[in-house]
């Protein structure tokens, strides 16, 4: 099956280069109707017609699709999803602070809580102080500019 989609993509001249769809939302699309269509269909045709639909709808996505076709083949149940909402600040629950904390957490540190434990929370609050400095140091300027020198 993979073959199959990786013919169809070369017969369709697939380019990631110039993708103008965003290709993991496209992925995450594709996987949440592939899910519905596994459900409504136990053969699992309905699946296999919804990722070679998406291939031929978004042939800049081949590589994308592929991987997500591999990982739902492999059904490793301890293995991550590929194509996570790690790149949307606006998807976490709260938002820029779990965004941040999950840059840390599973892109620098690959999901070790050991390493998160001894490094993590460092990095994890080092723009805080940063913000905290960026905006005390400008208001004590303009409080020293204005203080009236005493004689």
């Amino acid at each position: 099956m993979i073959s199959a989609i990786s013919f169809l993509a070369a017969l369709l001249g697939a380019s990631s280069a110039t993708a103008s769809t965003n290709c993991r939302q496209v992925a995450r699309d594709v996987q949440s109707n592939g899910a519905v269509a596994t459900t409504s269909d136990p053969s699992g045709q309905a699946s296999v017609k919804v990722f070679t639909d998406a291939v031929v709808a978004y042939p800049e996505c081949t590589s994308e699709l592929e991987a997500l076709w591999d990982w739902n083949v492999a059904r490793d149940p301890n293995s991550p999803f590929p194509f996570a909402k790690s790149g949307d600040p606006k998807s976490y629950p709260l938002g820029p602070i779990s965004w941040w904390w999950d840059v840390i957490y599973n892109g620098l540190f690959g999901g070790n809580p050991l390493l998160m434990f001894l490094f993590g929370w460092e990095l994890f609050l080092a723009p805080f102080p940063i913000i905290i400095v960026l905006i005390i140091f400008p208001i004590s300027l303009v409080i020293q500019f204005f203080k009236r020198k005493r004689a």
